[in-house]
């Protein structure tokens, strides 16, 4: 018969002298780490709550620009409140220890296909809520809208405003292609309409087990790789580095002092318009 305790681990236990020095060991070896320069922005990165949660921002179009090159999908799709830094990040040498304060969390990044109105539903579901800060807010890429939060939650995105990758309407009879989070797959936040029987779940050669944190990390990472690390392993294809440059303004002759990466400079471009703006935005 086998039987459990609960034992609160506080002061009055020793350390333990072996394993205190492993661990310290261990710790000054990650904290180095997380102070090396992953990369380089030549713009504000908006991460506060204020922002990140109520409006369009550029960290979060980055992170939905990503999700949707990795995984090669029509539209990438992320929730705000996945984004934890809560602070403006200055232009300028951005390190490790601060991308794992913008997404502390783990989370996978999956592939799906889903109905056009299905992703109506789930975009009616992430604004549903504002004014109020709350985390379903979207941060898309590959599909723009408009909305007016004076209409009923459920009733708020003007449909003719719905606008594809390309600037073509929307088809709400179309099959698209969705990259998104395990999160919100699993239909978290009100997100329920991806647990639609219809919803297809794709594989994606390994990438659907991706973790969003490692994909920041790795594009960051693309960005500084040599000839001879890319022999070794692979990194992302040329299509998704090209693709990746002309969303985020990078240029092969811009490089980051610190590091030597290229400069990025993610932008707000009107993927997500609210009809009736604030005045003023709560800090």
């Amino acid at each position: 018969m086998f039987v459990s305790e609960r034992v609160r681990i506080t002061s009055k236990f020793s350390p333990d002298f072996e394993v205190a020095k492993h661990v310290h060991s261990y710790t000054q070896d990650i904290k180095k780490k997380l102070d090396l320069v992953a990369g380089c922005s030549g713009v504000d990165l908006e991460a506060r709550f204020s922002r990140v949660r109520t409006m369009e921002t550029n960290l979060g179009n980055m992170l939905a620009d990503l999700i949707r090159t990795q995984l090669n999908t029509d539209i990438g799709l992320t929730n705000g409140g996945g984004l934890r830094a809560n602070q403006v990040i200055p232009a300028g040498p951005v390190q490790y220890r601060l991308l794992n304060q913008i997404l502390p969390q783990t989370d996978r990044v999956v592939k799906i296909k889903v109905r056009g109105d299905l992703l109506k539903q789930v975009l009616e579901n992430a604004v549903s809520a504002y004014p109020k800060m709350d985390g379903r807010w979207p941060c898309t890429s590959g599909i723009r809208f408009q909305f007016d939060p004076e209409r009923p939650a459920g009733d708020r995105i003007i449909g003719e405003s719905m606008l594809d990758g390309d600037g073509k309407p929307f088809d709400f009879g179309r099959v698209y292609s969705v990259g998104i989070t395990n999160y919100m797959g699993q239909g978290k936040d009100g997100f329920e309409a991806f647990l639609d029987p219809s919803v297809e779940r794709c594989q994606h050669g390994g990438d659907e087990e991706l973790d969003i944190r490692e994909l920041v990390n790795d594009f960051f990472r693309s960005f500084q790789r040599t000839a001879e690390e890319e022999a070794l392993s692979p990194g992302p294809s040329r299509r998704v580095m090209s693709k990746r440059m002309r969303l985020f303004s990078a240029s092969l002759d811009v490089r980051c002092p610190a590091s030597g990466a290229m400069v990025i400079s993610p932008v707000v471009d009107g993927r997500v318009v609210n009809i009736r703006p604030p005045m003023e935005y709560a800090e």
